[in-house]
């Protein structure tokens, strides 16, 4: 047999395999029934603190155009009041009808008008923002000031 740069190699490659699955008798199970890869973990808390500012900018990126509007807090609770600015009107109706804002366990927020129905689901995104997931299609965000 010559000791060619292609044998060499393979024959190391060959003995890690063999490492490998040769380890596999000698290394003790953590605990049975119990899997030793954790992939990750969700959290039940509220939305994220990233997210509790009290003023938002809306942004509707199909008509470029923002609004402003206010978040009431009420310490202890997970349901807030909505106060849009009067500049709200011509961006949206949805937006100019809030009046509420929900926190969900899930993170995500519901936006609802004076009578509790919902009008905009929003999910976290990115940073300080918010996104519509609900109704679809829906191009807006709303930003924390």
């Amino acid at each position: 047999m010559r000791f060619t740069p292609a044998n060499v190699l393979n024959g190391i490659a060959l003995a890690g395999v063999a490492t490998i699955l040769g380890s596999q008798f000698f290394i003790a199970d953590p605990e049975p029934g119990i899997d030793p890869i954790t992939t990750s973990s969700v959290s039940k808390t509220s939305a994220p603190t990233a997210h509790k500012a009290n003023r938002y900018m809306v942004v509707d990126h199909n008509a470029s155009q923002t609004c402003l509007f206010d978040l009431h807090r009420a310490e202890g609770y997970d349901v807030h009041r909505v106060e849009p600015a009067s500049n709200c009107d011509g961006l949206s109706n949805r937006i100019a009808d809030a009046r509420a804002w929900k926190e969900m366990a899930n993170s995500t927020i519901t936006i609802t008008d004076r009578a509790g129905r919902p009008i905009l689901k929003l999910g976290p995104s990115d940073g300080f923002a918010y996104e519509v997931i609900e109704p679809a299609g829906m191009q807006l965000s709303l930003e924390a000031l």
